[in-house]
């Protein structure tokens, strides 16, 4: 008779490496990009995640220049305001 194993694994427990007590974590970012390069290699999705941040880089540097805009417009105005109101009165 034929016996098939339809369980995962082929039923042997594994026995796993001894490691040491105290591991240690090793900040290398170097290794963490590499990892991601060969993880990914689609060139749309690439192409994607540049375009979403230039164009949140886009966003920002805009609004931070309209900010600076409005700011100096602001007290451009009230400059003509305060003369106007002076120049009126005498």
């Amino acid at each position: 008779m034929i016996e098939i194993n339809l369980l995962p694994g082929d039923g042997k427990k594994k026995r796993r490496a001894k490691t040491t007590s105290g591991a240690k974590f090793q900040f290398q970012p170097s290794q963490w990009f590499a990892g991601i390069t060969e993880k990914i290699t689609d060139k749309y999705l690439l192409g994607a995640i540049g375009a979403g941040a230039l164009a949140a880089l886009l966003i920002a540097f805009m609004f931070i220049h309209q900010t600076a805009q409005a700011s100096i417009l602001g007290a451009r105005e009230s400059k003509a305001v305060q003369d106007s109101a002076r120049f009126s009165a005498s």
